[in-house]
């Protein structure tokens, strides 16, 4: 009887592992179709569609929610804390700036902007005595498009933003420094 259980097991297992690859090829078969594309390319355009996907991607998207998890509170401490540490030659160098995802830019124009990660990124910087900024994603929302809406990198426009905050952010660290 244990032997019969253990070969169906591993029977269903077979079955289960095949129906997984062949749904995994049919995926990627649609997924590289330009019809597909151009439909993914739309619906990741539309900003409610965006947002409730990303917020889906878990554990990822937990940096959005309020109030903020203690993991992430503590991996920004031990992150930012073992970069305090740094030789201060290095350290006197070195400035963080905290690029906004997407999915925050579109937070901030569908009124769900939640600040607690950041507002803990620049309290642990200040402990740390760490010179740090962060893009203003208010700014950035009344773009038309900030990144672009399927890989969520920054596009012209948001790159351009980002570097006038990032200027700010040297100025203010060239003007403690005098």
């Amino acid at each position: 009887m244990e032997q019969y259980q253990y070969l169906n097991k591993i029977a269903h297992n077979e079955i289960k592992s095949e129906k997984f690859f062949s749904f995994n090829k049919i995926k990627n078969f649609l997924l590289s179709t330009t019809t597909t594309k151009v439909l993914l390319h739309y619906l990741m355009s539309i900003d409610s569609i965006y947002y409730k996907t990303y917020f889906s991607r878990k554990p990822y998207s937990g940096y959005l929610k309020s109030p903020l998890s203690s993991d992430f509170e503590e991996a920004l401490s031990i992150a930012l804390g073992k970069l305090s540490k740094l030789d201060p030659g290095l350290k006197n160098k070195l400035i963080i700036q905290l690029l906004p995802q997407r999915a925050e830019v579109i937070a901030a124009r569908l009124g769900k902007y939640n600040s607690d990660f950041n507002k803990k990124f620049l309290e642990i910087c200040s402990k740390n005595e760490l010179v740090c900024g962060i893009s203003d994603v208010f700014k950035l929302s009344k773009l038309k498009e900030s990144h672009f809406p399927i890989d969520g990198h920054l596009n012209i426009e948001g790159n351009k933003l980002v570097a006038q905050d990032l200027i700010k952010l040297l100025d203010k660290k060239i003007t403690n420094v005098k």
